[in-house]
């Protein structure tokens, strides 16, 4: 092989060279330069749906929505119990929660029992107490502004020797909402009156 072919084969060989290495280069520059298409994180959104308010008020009142509002008043009523069942007496915390479930001429019947029972020495309360039972046995009135309905009421939870239970008939009414400031009763009712099988009372007149 002469001199001059083996120059002309080594300058074509680095010519080459360079064309692959321009072409790599530039095809390097054209990736960089292009714009990558830039795809959005994946987001999942989860809505939280507000509970439902038991205490709502249904289209049609019926004896599972009265149920659950008196056992809620009751538990109220005995979370006044065990306060004064602690203290011995009717302390103001106590008649604040019995403001709160209690319209006034009920409260002042009850705030007259709780003031006699203290004077006797509470001791019939179960040590603690629980609540008072109600099971409804009839609806007589189911009306927005007035419910009325018949249950037998067990103290066997409150005291240490109950009297057997009995129907009585109670009558619910519109919360009056300036007594309740420190919104303890959750439901839309109060309790007006508790009686026990009086033929002359005139519920929800």
């Amino acid at each position: 092989m002469s001199y001059r072919l083996t120059l002309m084969r080594r300058g074509m060989g680095i010519a080459l060279a360079l064309t692959l290495l321009l072409t790599t280069a530039c095809s390097d520059r054209d990736q960089s330069a292009a714009p990558r298409a830039t795809v959005p994180p994946a987001t999942s959104t989860t809505t939280m749906a507000a509970p439902a308010d038991p205490y709502a008020i249904p289209e049609t009142i019926d004896i599972a929505y009265v149920q659950r509002v008196i056992d809620k008043l009751y538990e109220i009523d005995g979370d006044a119990t065990r306060i004064i069942a602690a203290r011995q007496e009717l302390v103001p915390e106590a008649a604040r929660i019995l403001q709160a479930i209690y319209l006034p001429d009920e409260l002042n019947r009850q705030l007259k029992l709780w003031g006699d029972a203290v004077a006797q020495g509470l001791e019939p309360l179960k040590d603690p107490p629980g609540n008072i039972a109600a099971t409804i046995t009839q609806l007589i009135v189911t009306d927005k502004s007035c419910i009325s309905f018949r249950a037998e009421r067990d103290f066997r939870d409150v005291l240490d020797a109950p009297p057997a239970p009995r129907t009585n008939t109670i009558v619910l009414k519109p919360k009056a909402q300036q007594q309740d400031p420190a919104h303890i009763n959750p439901t839309p009712f109060m309790i007006d009156e508790q009686f026990v099988n009086d033929p002359t009372a005139q519920p929800c007149p």
